[in-house]
């Protein structure tokens, strides 16, 4: 039978899988009806009063002796505000110098006056900011060396928000550059995004040491890198699958889905297409041709490797009863992942093992 339909169809699978992989994922919605109510209704409350800035927040503090109403941190911290508040990334940054201050209720005045104002100026409006309910012990510590500047990002969220916050960190931190202040971004989203990024390098970090894993074991049991590869290509594959289907339904992944899931599914399909190769160096070591030994290990060992994957998966599948939803998702990811992973190896193994790779075997 012609090759070429099982390698077109593995090719177009991968290709598709590759795709799903890499698409933006929002987070799974695990919030009670409850909880949904409240979330709603704080929704509401920003579309009609604006958000509370919780989400975003600029830090800038003082790094030396004085405070922020030294004339050089004063200065750079106009220019800090006035970069910010130019950038088209920022919807509003609102800081303690726009709050106003009546004195006498006859005029309005700045609590961050001129840099170039005299030394008393520069004092007297940092007694006003300390003293004003909202700003001093809020906006403005009470040493007045940190002040904090809520923000809104007009970037929607997802990648655009992450690239969007890279650059406002950026443009801040070079206005800030020379002056003794320092400045950093907090808040809800960055926390996110940063959070995102450790489950993501841990990912990375524990596929590299299962393949790693895998790949040893192969060298060890076959004493040759082409049967290595026979092995150790169908199982990657078989977790890119995984995580590709997962990737089309556009919901990101629990944290135990995305770091052990797929450590776990290369250890399930290394067992099968270990099997799979074994069987067939057997084969071809009782006398009988590459393909013939393809042949006869595959009709002896089809049933009992899908036997395996097939109860692998229904012991996952009944995670799916479990009340906390990250196991309910592990179970279900996983339960997937056992059974595309058996079909890469059962297609991808006797691919290779007909190719150049599988001379090892002999």
């Amino acid at each position: 039978m012609s090759k070429t339909p099982a390698i077109t169809a593995v090719v177009a699978l991968s290709a598709l899988a590759i795709w799903g992989a890499t698409r933006e994922r929002t987070p799974r919605n695990f919030i009670s009806p409850q909880a949904a109510a409240d979330k709603e209704a704080t929704q509401q409350v920003e579309r009609d009063f604006g958000s509370d800035g919780a989400s975003l927040v600029l830090l800038i503090d003082h790094l030396g002796r004085g405070d922020l109403f030294d004339r050089e941190a004063a200065r750079a911290l106009r220019e800090i505000l006035a970069t910010v508040r130019d950038m088209p990334e920022i919807g509003r940054a609102f800081a303690f110098d726009q709050v106003p201050v009546q004195l006498l209720g006859l005029f309005k005045t700045e609590l961050l006056p001129d840099p170039d104002s005299g030394e008393s100026r520069l004092a007297a409006a940092r007694e006003r900011a300390l003293a004003h309910p909202v700003v001093g012990g809020h906006m403005l510590s009470e040493d007045a060396r940190t002040t904090i500047v809520p923000m809104t990002l007009t970037a929607p969220e997802g990648k655009g928000a992450r690239e969007a916050l890279h650059r406002v960190e950026e443009s801040a931190k070079t206005a800030a550059e020379g002056s003794p202040l320092r400045v950093r971004l907090i808040g809800e989203l960055p926390v996110a995004i940063t959070r995102s990024d450790a489950v993501d390098a841990e990912q990375r970090r524990f596929q590299i040491i299962g393949n790693s894993l895998a790949a040893v074991l192969a060298l060890l049991l076959f004493r040759g890198i082409g049967a290595t590869l026979v092995v150790v290509i169908p199982t990657a594959v078989g977790v890119l699958w995984t995580l590709g289907v997962l990737g089309f339904t556009g919901i990101q992944l629990g944290g135990l889905s995305q770091v052990v899931m797929p450590v776990l599914l290369t250890m399930i399909g290394f067992t099968n297409a270990a099997h799979i190769a074994l069987g067939v160096r057997r084969e071809c070591e009782s006398g009988l041709s590459r393909r013939d030994a393809i042949a006869s290990a595959l009709r002896k060992l089809r049933k009992p490797c899908a036997l395996s994957a097939i109860t692998t998966a229904v012991g996952f599948a009944s995670l799916i009863i479990a009340e906390a939803h990250l196991i309910k998702d592990f179970g279900r990811d996983c339960a997937l992942g056992t059974i595309l992973t058996f079909i890469a190896v059962i297609l991808g193994v006797p691919l290779l093992a007909a190719s150049p790779l599988g001379a090892g075997l002999d």
